[in-house]
């Protein structure tokens, strides 16, 4: 019953199992860590209602920020092939 969960890979293709926590290679714990230091960071909440305007309004200065992902992605252990 298990075989239909194995993973069918290519032949030149070499899976390289992860840490469980790899923080730096996981884009959303980037984008996490980019909102609390550039936005949520040293703030005072009123509060809940208070909590969810400031998110928004750091999720909205994310998004106006047009190259967060490739800057978050290039790191200078990649190498382009």
């Amino acid at each position: 019953m298990a075989d239909h969960w194995k993973i069918k890979c290519f032949d030149n293709v070499i899976p390289i199992p992860l840490p469980p926590y790899s923080q730096e290679l996981n884009l959303v714990e980037q984008l996490w860590k980019h909102l609390k230091q550039g936005y949520l960071s040293n703030m005072a909440f009123k509060n809940y209602d208070d909590i969810v305007d400031k998110s928004c309004e750091a999720w909205s200065n994310i998004l106006n920020e047009t190259n967060f992902v490739s800057k978050s992605c290039a790191k200078k252990w990649i190498k382009l092939v």
